[in-house]
């Protein structure tokens, strides 16, 4: 494992109940379990290629689901698509495999009515995040945000919203830069943080902070233990064939 140095304020008090959802490593997240239960409503920003965390959320569940990504659209299909069939003339099909199978599993999921093709802020092909809490009516909201930095643009209006949010993962990038800003967040929010993991695709910096953290929130988490321990029984390494990220605290 390779050490981790965090500021105490990320550290979660207790060992809470809970649950791993999504991939066996990178898509997968730890939830607290009372968010996963009493959600009506899941909405995900950061879709790309891999759904696995919301195939699983949603399983035999009937609850209104929304999700964005505007790097998803007919000119990504199209790409992928030229790009295995070029592959193809040299007898190589596994890409093509990846893209026909990743297509068709996508317009099996998603529709119209849950996928929008839009980023999540302010700017062309942007939606808010206030117009999308005024089209939905639930007031038990989970959150999974994975938009690749753009998280820190919506900190301040996911403040405005958090009374009708009852779990949030956020994965949060260049936090070695940002620190500043997560710790600020850790501590506006009413939510208690309930889970933090360090993502080992990224690199570490000189002063041992990951470049990116996934970190879980809940309105009403169940306490199960005193002392928590990092990694927790239930992670996994983002990167399956590299070391997991131990989390110290202090400071």
């Amino acid at each position: 494992m390779i050490m981790i140095s965090l500021p105490l304020h990320l550290k979660p008090k207790f060992v809470y109940d809970l649950v791993r959802i999504g991939s066996l490593n990178d898509g997968g997240y730890l939830v607290e379990k009372n968010s996963l239960i009493y959600a009506n409503c899941l909405i995900s920003f950061g879709i790309s290629t891999n759904w696995d965390f919301e195939k699983q959320f949603l399983s035999n569940r009937k609850i209104n689901f929304r999700s964005y990504d505007g790097s998803i659209n007919h000119l990504f299909w199209q790409e992928w698509k030229r790009r295995s069939l070029k592959k193809c003339i040299r007898f190589s099909f596994k890409d093509f495999f990846e893209y026909y199978t990743c297509e068709k599993e996508f317009k099996k999921f998603f529709n119209y009515n849950n996928f929008f093709s839009k980023f999540v802020g302010k700017g062309d092909n942007f939606i808010s995040l206030s117009n999308i809490f005024s089209e939905i009516s639930e007031n038990k909201v989970f959150l999974k945000i994975d938009i690749e930095g753009s998280e820190y643009d919506i900190l301040d209006d996911l403040q405005l919203f958090q009374d009708r949010v009852i779990g949030l993962i956020i994965e949060f990038h260049d936090c070695d830069k940002k620190l500043d800003k997560i710790l600020e967040f850790v501590s506006r929010i009413n939510l208690k943080l309930v889970h933090i993991h360090g993502n080992n695709y990224d690199y570490v910096s000189d002063k041992g902070i990951p470049k990116s953290l996934e970190i879980s929130f809940s309105s009403k988490p169940k306490i199960i233990e005193d002392i928590p321990i990092f990694p927790h029984k239930l992670d996994m390494p983002n990167k399956k064939k590299r070391p997991e990220l131990e989390l110290k605290f202090g400071g």
